[in-house]
């Protein structure tokens, strides 16, 4: 680039460079008195001549002529011209060097490198749009391409969302299939266990509470007492036996404590029969005049277990417990049975 404003620069300035510079031609002194002896006469000649004009104007011509020749030999004009020195007038050329035209050209070669400058840096930017337009053709490529790949991506989703579909809809098939094979089987296998059930039920055996009562009595010259009666029945057509039944009494108040009525071990309950089992606890004077005059009443907690075992093996555990309250007065014994819940915790 600076280069070529250095030759931008030579251009301009070679036209200057060659002009001839002005003439150093020596002028003699004497030529201004000369120059004015000269126009004197050339006035006075004039006023002598006559009244034709053409004739004067020749002579004036001729007159003219000759002065310049002496004027160039360095001679006088006429004999009468003084015994001075005569100096020559000679006329000096003025300079061809022009000011406006030396501005007139740096300022055309300043345009000229600014316009160069301005060459080159829109040729920069030319260039570098050149290469951002490259590069943004790369990313339209790669955009094309990921774009493409995003539309085989999403016509493979949709083909694999089809077979997905078909699949989802054959195995909705075959599960409504299984569902109704599973409702028949759980209907076949409910008519199997009601069968099951009916042909069990003359083999079904179970164990019987109740029957309570109470009562407060004096043995002879003895302690006063408070007795529980309870009977614990087989009423099926087959021999049962306890294993290891028992039932519990927690009386509350009257200082009177909790007992455990136990049945003998592998104790065989016959069908049909009904033995009475009892369980007593020693008692103030004072609470069996109570219970003679109809006022006191005892409360018992009853938590019992009739595990047993019949034709059909052990009974479930549900069967055989049992848990609630004994309100006894002379008057009434009630038992109130309470949920299999609570007669677990109970026993926990």
């Amino acid at each position: 680039m600076a280069k070529l404003v250095l030759a931008l620069f030579a251009v301009a300035f070679v036209p200057l460079a060659q002009s001839q510079p002005p003439s150093q031609t020596p002028v003699a002194r004497g030529g201004a008195q000369q120059e004015k002896r000269d126009t004197k006469q050339q006035s006075s000649e004039r006023g002598n001549q006559p009244a034709n004009p053409r004739p004067a104007a020749v002579d004036q011509s001729a007159a003219n002529t000759e002065r310049a020749k002496i004027q160039q030999q360095g001679t006088p004009a006429s004999p009468n011209s003084s015994s001075q020195p005569v100096v020559v007038n000679v006329n000096i050329p003025k300079s061809d060097f022009n000011w406006t035209d030396l501005l007139i050209a740096i300022f055309t070669g300043l345009l000229v490198g600014v316009g160069a400058l301005q060459w080159d840096v829109l040729k920069s930017h030319h260039a570098e749009m050149h290469r951002q337009a490259g590069y943004i053709e790369g990313l339209l490529t790669q955009t094309k391409t990921a774009a493409e790949a995003a539309k085989s991506s999403a016509e493979t989703a949709a083909l694999q969302r089809q077979a997905m579909d078909k699949q989802t809809d054959l195995m909705k098939g075959q599960v409504d299939l299984m569902s109704e094979q599973l409702n028949a089987a759980m209907k076949t296998l409910e008519e199997v266990k009601r069968q099951a059930d009916l042909m069990a039920v003359p083999y079904q055996t179970w164990v019987d509470y109740g029957k309570w009562d109470s009562s407060c009595r004096r043995f002879e010259d003895g302690p006063y007492k408070f007795v529980i009666f309870f009977v614990v029945a087989n009423r099926t057509q087959f021999p049962v036996t306890l294993k290891d039944a028992f039932v519990e009494f927690l009386p509350e108040g009257r200082g009177m404590a909790g007992k455990r009525f136990n049945f003998r071990p592998d104790y065989r309950l016959l069908p049909g029969r009904e033995p009475v089992d009892s369980m007593a606890w020693d008692i103030a004077k004072a609470d069996f005049a109570g219970w003679e005059s109809g006022d006191l009443t005892f409360t018992v907690q009853i938590n019992g277990d009739l595990n047993h075992t019949g034709p059909l093996g052990p009974c479930p555990k549900e069967e055989r417990r049992f848990y609630g309250t004994l309100r006894c007065n002379k008057r009434l014994t009630i038992f109130e049975e309470k949920t299999l819940m609570r007669a677990d915790q109970q026993q926990s």
